[in-house]
Parts: C-alpha cells; structure tokens; sequence
C-alpha cells in the first residue's frame, strides 16, 4: 500500500497495468488449459508444453506442474510425448530447484496414489517416460555456484551488506543451493524406494528406468542409506531372476556396480551375490542378443530423420536415449564395463569367477546376432589377454575351475571359437580365426582384429550399416518375359459327353 501511494512515472504504471493484465489473461488461462485437456488432449498437450516451459517460475507453479505431471502419465503416446519433452526442458532451465522439486513431489503423490489401486487396469500405472524426467534433475548447481563466486571484492564489507546483496540478488548462493539439492535427492529416494518395494505392481520397463535413475544419483548419499538401497537392490536382482527378468535383473546388476565403484569402496558389505548373479543374468540375456534394440521398434522411432539435402540423418541425442532404455545388448556392456571397475566386483576377482565370465561372454558372441555379437567377441578377448593364468582356455582340454572335488568344472573355448570361423559375416569369422593365436602373442594388438574402436558405438551404427548393406545391393535384374502357354481344359459339358463306364 506504502508503493501504491507513491508518485510513479508514466512507463512504471504502464508496466504495473500490463503485468496485471498478464496475470489476469493468465489466471482464465489455466482453467481453460486443464479443461481442454479433459476434452482433447492429443491437441492441447503441446501447448501445455510450453507453458511449462515458459511460466514454470511463475504464479500458480504447483498446479502448472501438476496437471502437467498428471498428463505425462497419459495411456496415450501422442499426449505424453511432448509433456515429458517439456517437463525435461524445464528441469534443465531450473536455476532454483523451485520447479523441480515441486515435479518430484507430484511425481511422489502420484506413485503412492497408484499403489493404492488395483494397477491391474493399463490406465492405471505409471510409465516409465515419467521416470526418466527425473534424470534431468539439475543437481550440480551448487558446485557451479562455488566455482563461479560472488561477482565482486565483498572482503571489507560486513554482514549486512552481504545478506542485503544475497536478498537483492536473482540467484541463490551455493550455500542455499545445496541446501535445496539435499532436499530434492532425499525426496527422489523416496520415490524410487517406493517403487521398488511395490514392484510387483509396476512393469518392468518401470523398474529399469528407476534402478537407472539410482545408478544416476546413488553416489549422492550417505552411508546408511547407501546400504539399504544395496540391500534392496540385491532383492530385486534375485527375484528378476527367478522370474526370468533379464532386463530388470542387468539393470540392478548395472546399479550395484556403479554404486560400489563411487565413494563406497571401501564399503564393508556382502556382496558375494553379485558374481552368481551376472552369470544368471547373462545366461537369461541370450534370447535377447537378436537385435542391438531388443525392447523397442526396429529402427527406433524419432532418431532418423532427413536433412536438408535428402539424406538420412541420424539424432545423437534420441539415439543415446533409445540405446539406454531399449537395448539389453548395451545394458550388457554397461554391466561389464561397470564390473570391471569395482573392486568388489571383477578387478579383483578370483580366475573361476573370470573364467565363468570369460565364457558367457564368448556364448553371447557366438548365438547373437553378428552385428551384436563382434563387441562381445572383441570384450572377451581383451578381457582374456588380460590375464595371462586363464590362456589354458584356449586348449581343447581347458582350464579346471572350482573349489576342489565334485564341484569342479571343465571350461574350453575350443568349441566357441569352431562355431564363430564359421561365422555367416566374414568379419566376425576372419576376427575368430586370428583370435587363439593373437591372445597368446605377446606382440600382437588385439584391436587390430577389430573393425571398431567402441563397442558401444557399434552398436548405435547397426540400423545404419544396415541400410548402407542395402543400398550397395546390386539391382534385381528384369528378364525378358516370355509368351505364357495356356492350358487346354475341358468343358463340363464335353466332361459330361464321356461314358463313365468306358
């Protein structure tokens, strides 16, 4: 009221009009927004979109961002898309974690208002689309923040004026921020435990986007709580497996592995599941080495497209998301590679547990498809010149692996290495030929048997490759046609004419 009876120019009441009149357009703006997506959401969504995008800081942020979050659980892929394009958008753009965590906490209400349900019902679930917003959380502005500084010498001035500036300033400081960003994790573990103890309600492309998101920010919490999400996750991974769940069982195998390779080192757990575990994981995996997108449509939608000059083009970003959701043959090499790293997982590990590995690898190149199978062909047999104890491998009669008696096992990858020189891609048979005698060689490069310097970027290449096989292929050639003969038949009547006893 004090600034009201106030002089004030001209240009400050035009102003104050024109933002009251925004505020007024946009208050009959959001009713009629969230009725329309009642009636046509196919049409509205877009637009709901990029309001959240655009006014996600403004008035009205927590029914903004609920309605959005409800809709971007639509059963409907048209309505959802550009929700969730957007409602990433907007975690990206956050500076002060404000919008995000208000889309964490709808995202909560949501999960818990679905385990109260008979989630029998498709409409009735949680996507996974809605799961994978929560990768985008903008947690690292804090240390920006620190890095950045305050604009400014601030070493003579007191208290006050540093509390006036930090009140004055538009952003937070890095004191705040992290503050902010404590809370929001707390409240994204939340929602993830959740889901993950009501797992029998939720479908598996669920689980896979939360046990992601938890190898995403896992390494940001203490010890406590780090060692009941690995107890939870080894519940998760044993009842995968024994439903037969390769999918779900790779991605908390992948989860566990990059927990224990952060900060928890030097975690004293038991953690012995986790060699039984990749080997039954792996084994489970096999069926789904047809293809590099296993769980999705081949090719995968939104990731080519034509450019300017008519050419196909290929999206890097849409490309990377559609290989991390929808891949079990990337999954596998992320589990590998993660693997590798703990110390409490394969860099330590004993030669029958290398040994066991060493061979589910090679069964993985040896039934998958060629083009899935030479990255695995190529891991295993640097994993193999690695370690110089297990060349016995490479013998007909192989290496005795075990704990002594009855429990000793033969392992030979004689008979792998028959199967791929027999190989139907001349890559992958030329590569299995040469391999027995570059691993024992100590001179040789074993990527030099290689086409490819990334396994995982061979991956992305396949549908590619593909078209380019297809577009090489010489033109069927057209044959002259020649004059078709007709067959003579008889009539029914002149059937009709023959005695049937002659």
């Amino acid at each position: 009221e004090q600034e009201k009876a106030q002089a004030r120019s001209k240009s400050v009441l035009t102003l104050e009009r024109y933002e009251l009149k925004l505020l007024q357009t946009y208050r009959r703006l959001l009713p009629d927004m969230e009725a329309a997506m009642r009636k046509v959401p196919q049409v509205v969504s877009p637009a709901l979109a990029e309001l959240v995008k655009a006014a996600f800081d403004f008035n009205y942020r927590q029914r903004l961002i609920g309605t959005a979050i409800r809709h971007a659980n639509s059963p409907e892929a048209d309505v959802r898309g550009p929700l969730v394009m957007g409602l990433q958008e907007m975690l990206e753009s956050d500076q002060r974690l404000e919008a995000a965590k208000e889309a964490v906490l709808a995202i909560g209400k949501m999960a818990q208002a679905m385990a109260g349900k008979n989630a029998k019902d498709t409409r009735d679930i949680l996507r996974p689309e809605l799961l994978q917003v929560l990768l985008r959380l903008p947690v690292g502005r804090a240390d920006a923040a620190e890095l950045s500084g305050p604009t400014g010498d601030l070493s003579t001035a007191d208290d006050d004026v540093k509390r006036g500036l930090e009140e004055a300033s538009i952003t937070l400081s890095a004191k705040e921020l992290r503050k902010r960003e404590a809370e929001l994790l707390y409240e994204v573990f939340v929602v993830y435990l959740r889901i993950m103890r009501q797992r029998h309600l939720h479908g598996r492309d669920l689980m896979g986007a939360v046990l992601t998101g938890l190898a995403r920010w896992g390494q940001q919490v203490n010890v406590e709580l780090l060692l009941e999400i690995l107890s939870e996750l080894r519940v998760v991974v044993k009842d995968a497996i024994a439903r037969s769940d390769e999918f779900v069982a790779l991605h908390g195998l992948n989860c566990a592995l990059v927990l224990l390779s952060g900060p928890s080192q030097a975690l004293l757990t038991d953690v012995s599941w986790l060699s039984d575990s990749m080997n039954g994981a792996l084994s489970l995996a096999l069926p789904s080495m047809f293809s590099t997108h296993s769980e999705g449509e081949w090719p995968p939608r939104h990731c080519y497209y034509f450019d300017e000059e008519g050419k196909v083009a290929c999206s890097e970003k849409d490309m990377a998301e559609a290989i991390d959701s929808q891949s079990v043959p990337a999954l596998v090499l992320r589990c590998l590679r993660a693997a590798l790293k703990c110390p409490q997982g394969y860099s330590n590990a004993s030669d029958a547990a290398l040994a066991s590995l060493i061979e589910r690898l090679f069964s993985i190149a040896l039934v998958a498809d060629c083009h899935v199978g030479l990255p695995f062909l190529r891991e295993a047999a640097l994993l193999l010149r690695r370690h110089q104890r297990l060349h016995t491998l490479l013998d007909q009669d192989g290496g005795i692996f075990g704990l002594g008696g009855v429990a000793d096992t033969t392992v030979s990858l004689v008979w792998h290495f028959q199967g791929l020189t027999c190989s139907v891609s001349p890559v992958l048979a030329r590569a299995a030929q040469a391999l027995p005698s570059a691993i024992r060689k100590r001179g040789s490069v074993i990527t030099d048997q290689f086409p490819i310097q990334d396994s995982h970027e061979w991956l992305t290449v396949g549908v590619r490759k593909h078209w380019a096989a297809m577009s090489n292929a010489p033109a069927p050639k057209e044959k002259a046609k020649k004059s078709a003969k007709h067959a003579n038949f008889m009539s029914e009547l002149e059937l009709r004419s023959f005695d049937v006893e002659t």
